[in-house]
């Protein structure tokens, strides 16, 4: 049997006396795309921020690769080195180009994925290249900030509601793109979101829901169909409760998270 990719552990997260994340276990698989539905403050952005290491759990552990997130570097490292997360907000360099923002993420990385002009190219940005970021419109700073993810090939992308504030027609064409990418680097994808579009994609492999406090798989590719409670029949589990996000809001929209 293969070694996941990520690998999530009776993960449990508390703020204060509200229990967020409860005995959260989950695996997802090399190149798998996986979809975690929820509405605002379900603890979606809660579970993110574990994996990314912003957030310190107060029980369970995430590995990737079969190794335990903590002793991959330090978090920054692990961040820049192993996974890329798209944010709601693009977190451009708005005073910087198209191309210098991505060729700015190349410096930092350990992989090597496509050049900056071949991403550019590959998300129809082609002739936005010295355009300041700051400039481009909602959705070309979106597919911007998805091409920044994607400069160093990274194990595991994590998408926090990438969809937010897009009209359908750019919706749909940041969506292919990512699907597309993450597909060509073979990474592995977790996107959360509580968008109904995303949710009715066929391209992810797994879909599950945080409704009610539990962890619910749905049995068809879209959301159109009935719903299996995984809560004792599986190990993918989970109780989560309502999650305030405001202690950590910072953290995930943060500069620091750029590379440097």
């Amino acid at each position: 049997m293969s070694t996941p990719c990520l690998e999530i552990r009776s993960l449990r997260k508390a703020w204060a006396s509200r229990v967020v994340l409860s005995d959260i276990s989950l695996s997802l698989d090399a190149g798998e795309h996986a979809l975690v539905q929820g509405p605002s403050g379900a603890g979606k952005s809660t579970l993110l921020g574990v994996i990314a290491r912003l957030i310190p759990p107060d029980a369970g552990e995430v590995r990737l690769d079969g190794a335990a997130i903590q002793t991959l570097g330090s978090p920054s490292r692990y961040r820049r080195e192993r996974l890329a997360i798209v944010f709601q907000e693009p977190l451009l360099v708005d005073s910087l180009t198209a191309f210098a923002n991505l060729e700015m993420a190349s410096l930092h990385q350990r992989g090597s994925g496509p050049a900056p002009r071949t991403l550019l190219h590959r998300l129809g940005l082609q002739h936005h290249a010295r355009t300041r970021a700051g400039l481009l419109s909602r959705g070309e700073r979106q597919r911007l900030a998805m091409a920044r993810a994607f400069v160093g090939r990274p194990r595991l992308i994590l998408a926090d509601e990438p969809t937010a504030s897009l009209d359908p027609e750019a919706k749909a064409s940041v969506l292919d793109q990512l699907f597309a990418l993450a597909a060509d680097a073979g990474a592995t994808l977790l996107v959360v979101s509580h968008d109904p579009t995303v949710a009715r994609r066929t391209d992810f492999e797994r879909t599950v829901r945080l409704q009610d406090g539990r962890l619910v798989e749905n049995t068809l590719p879209t959301n159109s169909g009935p719903e299996t409670d995984l809560s004792g029949s599986l190990p993918h589990t989970a109780d989560l409760g309502a999650d305030d996000g405001n202690a950590f809001e910072a953290d995930m929209k943060t500069p620091s998270l750029l590379p440097h």
